[in-house]
């Protein structure tokens, strides 16, 4: 996130350098200034393509992270934005046919029919699929956090607490969206999960000095 900062401070044209900014920030939890970034690299390029979707969603925006996708072809987070805004139905149709066409592979998969079996009621496979998926994302933090909302929702609190651990050491900052998403009510009564927060809180507060410190309030206009 720093690096990109300063060098946007002198490439303030560049929207690539924005579109980087967007997924940074996003994962230091500065949701705000991923908005900031995604809206000033549009601003520059109006075909840039960046993350801002899942910015969105973290947000609970669920309706605008779906608006991002237009006419693009989605895997899972359009699925899982529209299961947020209580249209299962309409994901489900999706994750199916998706399965059926194949293309998806890896971890995406994996979370996909995860979802999918979520969907029809069955939990145990939603579980095993996270199970398969998991060593397929040590290198992706973010994937690991939608993993553990499935575990959250099918009541697998210690599960999802320990992988919810993996993306906060992975680098992924969640404190603010896991606080405005429901699919995480079940972890709250946890002393585990108040632990976790307390260190999530920890690492944002110091990311958001130095956040401060790189001029990204002023370069970003948050």
């Amino acid at each position: 996130m720093v690096r990109l900062l300063e060098r946007a401070s002198f490439r303030r044209n560049d929207p690539d350098l924005f579109a980087g900014l967007v997924q940074a920030c996003r994962y230091c939890d500065e949701l705000g200034a991923s908005m900031a970034a995604h809206e000033r690299g549009c601003h520059l390029d109006p075909n840039l393509v960046t993350s801002a979707a899942h910015t969105h969603f973290l947000l609970g925006d669920y309706a605008k992270s779906l608006d991002c996708y237009g006419n693009k072809v989605g895997y899972y987070l359009d699925c899982a934005a529209l299961a947020a805004l209580g249209d299962d139905k309409a994901a489900l149709a999706k994750l199916r046919e998706r399965e059926h066409r194949g293309g998806a592979t890896g971890a995406v998969q994996a979370i996909m029919r995860s979802l999918r079996a979520y969907l029809e009621g069955d939990f145990a496979e939603c579980v095993q699929a996270i199970e398969l998926g998991e060593p397929l994302t040590r290198r992706d933090p973010e994937t690991l956090y939608y993993m553990a909302r499935h575990l959250a929702r099918v009541n697998e609190p210690e599960r999802a607490i320990t992988m919810l651990t993996r993306a906060l050491e992975g680098g992924f900052l969640y404190a603010t969206a896991i606080m405005r998403d429901p699919w995480f009510v079940l972890l709250r009564s946890s002393v585990h999960y108040v632990e976790l927060m307390r260190q999530a809180e920890r690492k944002r507060n110091e990311l958001h000095a130095t956040f401060l410190a790189a001029g990204g309030e002023k370069l970003l206009n948050v």
